[in-house]
């Protein structure tokens, strides 16, 4: 290969190092990964022009690359908006791939078998509120598992003062997400089922084919959100 092709960098002196990370600091970065990308691409534009022969102030060079390169007052920010919607995007996909994964057909078969079962089950309304009730404590125990899995994982993240970890938060949320339905179904269908006497808005009287389709669905999705927390985290 032509040696042409490749760029030649210098490793920088402290001094050049500890005035990139002050002027770094004084930009408004909120989250660490953003943060620590575009200071590796400012020291290695720095290292580059170093190599190139650039001797001056490292005030001056830095000035005039973080110019060429981040022009603009809301470079930043913009810069901050489109790497969280990408990422975002990237955690979707990553998600319901690992869904789909998890959804064979020996777990489609079983579902099946489950939801034929609870067709047979005695239809009346003490039957009804005991599966409801242990549905429901199967069902708190897996959000909140999954909730605290995605939070004691993220403790291992470690930020800069003021910095929050855009991994940690977004993968948060995925976790958080069956804590959300079960908030629906407990404190909004079910208050308006006990306050106006609607039975078929009241969980304790929700068919029992309907929670096993609904804990089938929480499993998966719990299953793909810790699966989606290891694959961000780089965790073995």
């Amino acid at each position: 290969m032509n040696p042409g092709l490749y760029i030649v960098k210098m490793k920088l002196n402290n001094i050049d190092l500890n005035y990139i990370n002050h002027r770094m600091e004084m930009y408004d970065i909120k989250y660490q990964e953003i943060y620590d990308e575009i200071k590796d691409h400012m020291v290695s534009a720095v290292e580059t022009a170093r190599a190139g022969g650039d001797e001056r102030n490292v005030v001056y060079v830095f000035d005039e690359l973080m110019e060429a390169h981040f022009p603009g007052f809301w470079a930043f920010q913009n810069i901050s908006k489109e790497y969280e919607m990408a990422y975002r995007a990237k955690l979707r996909r990553t998600l319901w791939s690992n869904f789909g994964s998890y959804l064979s057909w020996q777990v489609i078969g079983l579902v099946i078998l489950l939801v034929i079962i609870g067709f047979y089950l005695p239809n009346n309304k003490v039957t009804y509120r005991t599966i409801s009730v242990f549905m429901m404590i199967l069902m708190v125990v897996v959000a909140v598992g999954t909730q605290f899995y995605a939070w004691w994982q993220g403790r291992k993240i470690r930020l800069d003062k003021g910095k929050q970890s855009m991994v940690k938060n977004h993968v948060a949320r995925y976790g958080a997400f069956l804590i959300l339905i079960v908030n629906l179904l407990l404190n909004c269908m079910g208050f308006f089922g006990r306050e106006y006497n609607i039975h078929w808005l009241n969980p304790r009287y929700f068919h029992p084919v309907f929670w096993i389709l609904l804990l089938s669905f929480f499993i998966l999705y719990s299953l793909s959100s810790t699966r989606l927390c290891r694959q961000e985290l780089k965790l073995g």
